[in-house]
């Protein structure tokens, strides 16, 4: 245990992509706490159900008390005002009136 720095590297493996997606939902949710900026309604992440990055730039918005939604398909908005989606939790439910 003595000589663990010496045989173990830990670094961020994040890719360059993934990294500037994250941080572009990070500066909406910045305008979204900013009354100088434009109002922000709602976050809307698409991206596969099965992608921990896509998940991952749910949760940022979540975090942040930003409503946001996570589809997959365009199928998932519905003409009657309901959209189904994905919760941080990995659960699919149907929410009524989002716009």
């Amino acid at each position: 245990p003595d000589l663990l720095n010496d045989h173990y590297y830990e670094f961020d493996t994040i890719c360059d992509a993934t990294q500037v997606r994250q941080d572009a939902v990070d500066e909406l949710c910045a305008m979204h706490e900013d009354p100088e900026q434009p109002n922000l309604d709602f976050i809307l992440v698409v991206g596969g159900f099965d992608s921990s990055n896509t998940a991952h730039l749910l949760e940022i918005p979540q975090m942040r008390g930003v409503k946001s939604y996570h589809i997959n398909t365009a199928d998932c908005i519905q003409a009657d005002n309901t959209i189904q989606h994905r919760t941080v939790d990995g659960e699919v439910v149907k929410s009524e009136a989002f716009l």
